[in-house]
């Protein structure tokens, strides 16, 4: 029992139309076919099959590997490749995160009023620029597709860019009146910080874990989300707008303060 290239691309075609593979395009499908042929004689054999049904499984797309810098302008960039390719830069990172670390906890313990000294905040809004400068570098080497593939990565951009512009914004007289909302902001700092625990190959292996099951869940959270849903419009239809300060009928009965909140008078 041979698989041939038609028939395999059919039933990447029937998959489509699929919700959960309405991601896969048409035109890596002989790309797929080809990486799954093992032996090279232009059909799958049922374990090759097998191989490409768990290949379907994983999120995949297709990206460029360089970046736009490299790829379209001719910029080179030698030595700031062998930095990031080396690991150069993520031993650095993992040095300045743990920096991060010993500031956190001991800003933590000399300044917890929340009101900070100057050189600290300005220490901060060091970490923070450090954080873009690695997100910069590497966005020049490496296609900005193929860095959002990773979703340490997508933590790293994020968090980094929200510390960022929180300092901007702290350091700036005119918005001034935000400065009690963007100190929760720094939370992310602890997240960023975070980050280093994800050295750990053990804790590596457990998040990996948490996230294939979060994604496995959404369904069950989705079916969850709808019954409540459900009840609650039905709620709503039969006794909505019973529990109001205006009703005369509840003159007299003792609620709760703010009971009529929770009810279904929405």
């Amino acid at each position: 029992l041979c698989i041939t290239f038609d028939v395999f691309d059919n039933f990447l075609r029937h998959l489509r139309k699929l919700p959960h593979f309405s991601r896969l395009r048409q035109e890596n499908s002989l790309m797929l076919f080809q990486s799954l042929d093992d032996d090279a004689d232009g059909t799958l054999s049922p374990e090759e099959f097998m191989d490409a049904c768990d290949s379907l499984l994983q999120h995949m797309w297709v990206t460029h590997d360089k970046s736009v810098f490299i790829r379209e302008y001719g910029f080179e960039l030698t030595k700031l490749r062998a930095f990031v390719e080396s690991g150069a830069l993520e031993t650095i990172m993992s040095g300045v995160l743990f920096l991060n670390l010993v500031f956190v906890v001991s800003e933590s313990m000399l300044f917890d009023d929340g009101d900070l000294p100057p050189a600290i905040e300005a220490l901060e809004s060091i970490f923070s620029t450090v954080y873009v400068l690695d997100l910069l570098a590497r966005l020049a080497v490496d296609d900005f597709g193929k860095y959002w593939s990773n979703w340490s990565n997508r933590f790293d951009f994020v968090v980094s860019w929200g510390l960022f512009l929180s300092g901007i914004v702290t350091q700036t007289s005119s918005f001034s009146h935000l400065r009690p909302v963007m100190t929760y902001i720094n939370i992310l700092r602890v997240l960023r910080v975070a980050r280093l625990i994800r050295r750990v190959p053990r804790f590596d292996v457990l998040v990996a874990q948490l996230a294939n099951l979060w994604i496995v869940a959404g369904d069950m959270f989705l079916m969850l989300a709808i019954t409540m849903l459900f009840f609650s419009m039905l709620g709503h239809s039969l006794f909505g707008g019973e529990l109001t300060k205006g009703n005369s009928e509840l003159v007299g009965i003792s609620l709760p303060e703010g009971y009529e909140l929770w009810n279904f008078n929405g």
